[in-house]
């Protein structure tokens, strides 16, 4: 039975929750099949390599604080579920593996009903979690997936969703683990998460979507070092003191090409505590009434690259911090804390200071302007030379009355970006007559 996960992560210091414990019963059966139709109780898989499948329209039902539907307590287990495996009563985990190389495959419905009831909880190294199907818990300190060993790696696909204080979508802590997100998350509480992650190496992708409301709430934390998150997807994060997402140890590495959002007062939309932190936007990062973007110690790098969009204020501390924009940027940008990084690159694109604001433009507008004149000319040049004769043709025989003539021109360019200038692509057309 595992015991409950507590923590409040806050807006700028996350708190990720603690260690699991469990207490491992007798073993009942080995491998299983649960077949159309078929309801079943507790279900336990003891020997190496044992496998078990739920079937379309079967299910795994138990009842009573602590409950296990599934127990996996061996390596190289395998676990399919197409139909339901439901716990009631709390303090449960719909399936519980111990065993190292696991392999736990959801195509149907996980359902964790109770205070600290969990959908996955997976203690064994390599283990490998993905959700086809929906996982869902509500109650106190719930979790849908729960990753506690090294090599680890969850995969949702389709829909987690938790309802709680202090609930979670994903949350571990094992090294070296990763972690990918092309579906949808949602979490709904106080102190509430997305994704939590407390130990080092953690390997993040978030190209789906992610939703959590509430005080203190988080979209994305982790407190390992050598940290990687990527996101090309949504974090939308809504509450008093909450965080889009955010890192509390050094070497931290966040990309964002999608959105961060995060409404309510005193809310970070991306935060690096630690040092040595790189935070690369190419999307939107907003917060409606607090800080955009916080780093939290020195040695600190921003790289803006074009597609930048930032609502709310870009915070530094300490020196040695830089900022780098990237091609196809027009830039304004105003920073507080410590103020502007002491290192500013352009990659030779004009820029002015002022105070602690910084101007940079872009110079690719200006560099394609010849090439576009050029192609202008010579489509209407073009144009008209196919209507001159040449010497010695024959000319058209008189016509009375009016005569006109018309054609048309048009042509598309696609250049790479060159020294200061970004690549650009234009298309031109036009009527000659």
């Amino acid at each position: 039975m595992p015991t409950s996960r507590t923590g409040v992560p806050g807006a700028v210091a996350l708190s990720i929750f603690a260690g699991a414990l469990l207490a491992s019963g007798t073993a009942f059966s080995q491998d299983f099949v649960i077949g159309n139709g078929v309801l079943a109780g507790q279900q336990t898989m003891s020997n190496a390599g044992d496998t078990g499948v739920v079937q379309a329209n079967g299910a795994i039902e138990t009842f009573g604080a602590g409950v296990d539907a599934v127990r996996m307590l061996n390596s190289n287990q395998r676990l399919t579920n197409d139909g339901l495996i439901a716990t009631l009563g709390g303090g449960a985990a719909n399936v519980h593996s111990q065993g190292s190389g696991a392999a736990i495959l959801n195509n149907g419905g996980i359902l964790a009903i109770g205070d600290g009831s969990i959908g996955v909880l997976s203690e064994g190294g390599n283990a490998r979690i993905v959700n086809d199907g929906s996982i869902e818990a509500l109650g106190i300190a719930t979790y849908g997936v729960i990753s506690d060993a090294a090599g680890g790696h969850v995969d949702n696909r389709s829909f987690i969703g938790v309802s709680g204080t202090a609930a979670a979508g994903i949350i571990g802590d094992g090294p070296d683990l990763t972690v990918d997100n092309s579906g949808s998350i949602e979490a709904y509480g106080t102190a509430a998460g997305g994704i939590l992650w407390q130990s080092d190496g953690l390997r993040l992708d978030n190209s789906g979507s992610i939703v959590v409301s509430g005080l203190a709430s988080v979209g994305i934390g982790a407190s390992g070092n050598d940290i990687a998150i990527a996101n090309s997807g949504t974090v939308n994060v809504f509450g008093i003191a909450s965080t889009g997402i955010g890192t509390l140890f050094g070497n931290a590495t966040i990309s964002n090409s999608g959105s961060v959002i995060v409404r309510g007062v005193g809310g970070v939309a991306i935060a690096a505590q630690g040092g040595n932190s790189v935070i690369t936007n190419s999307g939107r990062v907003f917060s409606d009434q607090s800080v955009a973007i916080y780093f939290g110690a020195p040695d600190a790098t921003l790289n803006l690259l074009g597609g930048t969009a930032i609502q709310g204020p870009i915070v530094f501390s300490g020196g040695g911090n830089t900022v780098t924009f990237g091609p196809g940027l027009n830039a304004v940008m105003s920073f507080s804390g410590s103020g502007l990084p002491q290192t500013i690159l352009t990659g030779g694109r004009p820029f002015l200071t002022s105070g602690d604001s910084v101007a940079v433009v872009d110079i690719t507008g200006f560099a394609s302007s010849a090439s576009l004149l050029e192609d202008l000319v010579d489509g209407i040049a073009g144009t008209a030379e196919a209507r001159m004769f040449a010497p010695g043709d024959d000319l058209p025989a008189p016509q009375k009355g009016p005569d006109a003539w018309v054609s048309t021109f048009g042509g598309i360019r696609s250049q790479g970006g060159s020294g200061a200038s970004a690549g650009f692509s234009e298309a031109l057309g036009g009527v000659v007559a």
